[in-house]
């Protein structure tokens, strides 16, 4: 993983904790913590939080059930439908605008698992998830097994997306972040993540 691969060049020791979201969000005020990912660009996160340099990319997509054949050429269109998404997740920013407007309908679910498993139910429309997550989700999931020959992602994607590093707002999230940017110093992003999402297909 490139960020436990940059803070060890750093000289730190990363313990990686799998949590839902919102309960990684909440983290910030734990003592525990020191910070959490991956994160997209909003003014919230920017509000919230040191961020580190960029540790990858993200292509949001639009899914749907292969047999809807749904016409969507712009978010306008999308108002049409009831799009799922992950509770606590910034989407495309023109999307989220139009979800507090309560111009877009949405349906919210704990975890992206959940989300592609409502989706396959037919409980919504669409949904919103990062494409290598979907993937993995696919191929490493149990109870997801049956589902990955009946969605599809509509292309072109939604977004693509920066990821980075939430650190708290502290001296020592801040020192945490300078240092991550020293460890990343000649890593080439876009090869370690071709390389570890190729690690990850079965």
């Amino acid at each position: 993983m490139l960020v436990r691969q940059a803070f060890e060049r750093a000289g730190y020791r990363v313990e990686v904790v799998t949590m839902t979201w919102m309960r990684a969000v909440a983290s910030l005020n734990d003592p525990a913590f020191d910070g959490y990912f991956p994160v997209y660009l909003s003014p919230e996160v920017r509000r919230n939080c040191y961020l580190s340099e960029r540790i990858g990319q993200g292509r949001l997509v639009l899914v749907e059930r292969k047999a809807s054949h749904y016409r969507v050429k712009n978010l306008d269109d999308l108002s049409h439908y009831l799009v799922g998404v992950v509770n606590g997740y910034h989407n495309k920013i023109e999307f989220d605008e139009n979800v507090m407007s309560g111009k877009q309908q949405v349906d919210r679910a704990d975890t992206d698992e959940a989300n592609l498993a409502k989706l396959a139910e037919g409980r919504v429309d669409l949904i919103i998830i990062d494409e290598n997550v979907m993937q993995w989700l696919l191929a490493h999931v149990p109870s997801l097994a049956a589902v990955s020959s009946s969605v599809e992602a509509l292309q072109p994607p939604l977004v693509d997306q920066g990821l980075y590093i939430c650190f708290k707002r502290t001296v020592k999230g801040q020192q945490l972040s300078d240092d991550l940017a020293r460890g990343m110093k000649n890593i080439d992003i876009q090869a370690s993540m071709k390389n570890y999402i190729s690690r990850l297909k079965p």
